[in-house]
């Protein structure tokens, strides 16, 4: 186990931020549609190729399905739980079993940890 006490239950850890602004959607198609190939170029590149490679028709299409919007953001808020109230025999436990996940998220969550003792 992770935890000292045997009365303990898991939680999770994290970091997260919140945005707040104002939203405006994006009416225009030729701008949702250079919206789209921007964020395929940055969040899916390996999908690049075969979006570039499918019919008009079908994008054209799938388009109509897709709302986009943008926020201009007035304010950032962080927060972060990283068991800061157990022990540190508990979160050193609590990191190594992080960097053994299987999940990528959980172990870039486990070098944070480590890098803030």
């Amino acid at each position: 186990s992770n935890y000292d006490k045997r009365e303990s239950v898991p939680t999770w850890n994290y970091i997260t931020v919140h945005a707040y602004g104002t939203a405006r959607i994006i009416h225009n198609e030729a701008a949702k549609r250079t919206m789209l190939e921007q964020m395929i170029a940055s969040y899916e590149s390996s999908y690049q190729q075969q979006f570039e490679n499918l019919p008009e028709k079908f994008i054209t299409g799938m388009m109509k399905g897709i709302v986009a919007f943008e926020i201009e953001v007035t304010r950032l808020d962080g927060q972060k739980k990283l068991s800061q109230n157990k022990t540190t025999e508990e979160r050193n436990r609590i990191i190594q079993s992080l960097e053994r996940s299987n999940d990528a998220t959980e172990r870039e969550l486990a070098t944070y940890m480590h890098n803030k003792k």
